[in-house]
């Protein structure tokens, strides 16, 4: 009976993302961050973090979640191609739980999807493809530190997620990760969840990536004494990991 009330969830959640964006009313001004983002974007307990998610459909009509694979901490060392796992997500309210397979290219690329057992007859848009330039403004959606966007008018099932600004900092295609370096201020709770940015050649904002993490900055603090205390803090810098990189992972069918 929760599995039955878990896929009657999902799909109540991509039945709003079948109507078409005129019919929602618009969460984010400026150039207008599509509501469909709002709506893949969901709020997911992974080994015990609060952490983000992307939903998609593949071309068998699937449900997968595509998020970070270090969220997987507790037991990524372990962690075998099509492995079951249990996740929960927040959806209508409440922590409901979903089980499926992960599958991931291999542990340096941090990326991770989550395929589940349930199925759904319509599919949103490919993500695949991406025309970006250095210097270009992007957004990311997550849920840092456990919070959530309340609305008294719900428009979704599920609790909105946060938005945060960066700009597209450079690039490292080394050992064919490709990640993604962003100016931002990013924090915990953001990962796995998407990196968007607005294609002016397609005149419509896409995803670009999947949010890792932010990277630390190091600070030598010599004393009076003569000795020297090593600190830590966000440089203001993350990484992402570019989404083509999901294709590359076997065992989908996307």
């Amino acid at each position: 009976m929760k599995h039955f009330l878990v896929i009657l969830c999902l799909f109540k959640a991509f039945s709003v993302y079948s109507q078409s964006d005129e019919s929602l009313p618009a969460i984010a001004a400026d150039k207008g961050i599509p509501n469909m983002f709002f709506e893949r974007t969901v709020q997911l307990r992974i080994d015990g973090s609060t952490v983000s998610g992307v939903l998609h459909v593949g071309k068998d009509s699937v449900i997968h979640i595509i998020t970070a694979l270090h969220l997987f901490k507790d037991r990524i060392r372990k962690l075998k191609n099509g492995d079951t796992c249990t996740i929960t997500m927040y959806h209508e309210d409440s922590w409901k739980t979903a089980h499926g397979h992960v599958f991931y290219k291999d542990t340096l690329t941090d990326i991770a999807v989550i395929k589940l057992y349930q199925k759904l007859p319509q599919r949103p848009h490919q993500i695949w493809e991406s025309r970006t330039v250095l210097g270009q403004d992007m957004a990311f959606l997550g849920y840092p530190l456990n919070f959530q966007t309340i609305a008294t008018n719900k428009i979704f099932a599920h609790p909105l997620p946060l938005v945060n600004k960066g700009i597209f900092s450079g690039f490292n295609s080394a050992n064919g990760n490709d990640l993604l370096f962003i100016s931002a201020n990013n924090t915990y709770g953001y990962s796995g969840g998407p990196v968007i940015y607005y294609n002016y050649y397609r005149n419509k904002w896409e995803i670009i990536g999947i949010v890792g993490g932010y990277i630390n900055q190091m600070n030598v603090i010599e004393r009076n004494n003569g000795k020297k205390d090593t600190t830590y803090e966000n440089s203001g810098l993350m990484y992402a990991t570019d989404i083509k990189q999901v294709l590359a992972i076997k065992g989908l069918n996307l």
